[in-house]
């Protein structure tokens, strides 16, 4: 006959099965719910960026050259990390409903530095503009008061010639 051991194990085992079944359906719906919403609203995120055109600014920046470089828009690009966030923020949610404790405090810790992210993104992003527009600035001004001219004209002026540069590109930068 069979050990009654092994059957209480069994019993035990299905018990624990069918009461997994809830959070295991709870899980499933998460992860759908979290991939619509990351979806639509990085969509929507990356709409109101492109409206107020952010994207046209951040083009005529390096930021914006390397972006382009990886074949990927601007707006493709915010999109992709507001979907990203989205994900992380469920990712988190599924890994508290299976009490996998490690995870969790991986996960939470990763959401608590995106705001610091966030900001310093900022501010690079507008430092990376404001430098733009000084460099444009300063080449426009030395180009105004005859700087180019002035150099071009002397011994100097050749080696520029042939190198395809000018003087108020290089003060510029």
């Amino acid at each position: 006959m069979v050990d009654s051991r092994i059957l209480d194990s069994l019993y035990k085992l299905t018990d624990q099965f069918i009461a997994f079944i809830p959070t295991l359906v709870a899980v499933i719906v998460l992860i759908i719910v979290g991939w619509i919403l990351g979806k639509y609203i990085g969509k929507i995120g990356a709409r109101i960026l492109d409206k107020i055109g952010l994207d046209d600014l951040i083009d005529k920046t390096a930021i914006g050259g390397m972006i382009k470089k990886a074949d990927m828009s601007t707006v493709g690009f915010f999109e992709a990390i507001i979907k990203l966030f989205i994900y992380i923020i469920f990712a988190a949610i599924i890994v508290d409903i299976l009490k996998i404790q490690i995870i969790t405090d991986f996960v939470s810790q990763i959401i608590l530095y995106i705001p610091l992210i966030i900001s310093a993104l900022l501010v690079l992003i507008i430092g990376i503009l404001l430098v733009d527009f000084l460099v444009g600035m300063i080449r426009k001004i030395l180009v105004a008061i005859g700087v180019d001219d002035k150099i071009m004209k002397s011994s100097m002026g050749e080696p520029l010639k042939a190198s395809g540069t000018s003087v108020s590109g290089i003060l510029s930068l």
